[in-house]
């Protein structure tokens, strides 16, 4: 009698082995899970702060080629148009203001509902236009004390209102790239 009754008590033992080993699986996989979804987002954000570095150095470059003019642009303010200097000959000052139009649309080419700034959609009609690379960015150019600040910012988190001088400047991330130009 005693056998039989280390039977009936050992039944039941391997079915909730297998339940904690589930369990444990589970747990393991979920962590597996969440170290990829971080891995995704860090390399998102390594993207994005790639685009931004080499944004704010093209811009660096356009101020070197067209020295003794002053590169002036507001972080909030949206591209405005200006004329070509792909087709027409341009004065400095007009090849400043065309730099700054198509680093702004580089940047971010549309606006808070989502339609694409005019001067982003292109100067020549057969040519499409300039598409912005990062999520709600914005961009701005200053000469402080001789040194020129350049500035890109660009939406980190999910967020529904672009960045510059919004409110909702913890979701934003930047850089800023500083340079003396001669």
């Amino acid at each position: 009698m005693k056998l039989q009754k280390g039977r009936k008590s050992a039944r039941g033992q391997t079915l909730i082995e297998a339940m904690i080993a589930l369990i444990i699986m589970s747990i393991g996989i979920l962590g597996i899970a969440g170290m990829q979804v971080l891995s995704l987002q860090q390399n998102r954000g390594a993207m994005f702060r790639a685009e931004a570095t080499q944004l704010g150095n093209d811009l660096m470059d356009r101020l070197r080629v067209n020295t003794g003019i002053v590169y002036n642009a507001l972080l909030d303010a949206d591209p405005t148009s200006a004329q070509s200097c792909e087709v027409n000959p341009c004065t400095p000052v007009q090849m400043a203001a065309f730099d700054i139009a198509q680093w702004k649309c580089s940047i971010n080419s549309v606006d808070a509902a989502g339609a694409t700034f005019t001067v982003c959609a292109g100067y020549i009609p057969p040519v499409e236009g300039i598409t912005g690379s990062l999520p709600l960015g914005a961009g701005s150019v200053a000469l402080v004390n001789g040194v020129y600040e350049v500035t890109v910012q660009w939406a980190e988190d999910r967020i529904d209102v672009p960045c510059g001088s919004r409110t909702t400047e913890t979701a934003c991330a930047s850089i800023t790239l500083r340079a003396q130009v001669n």
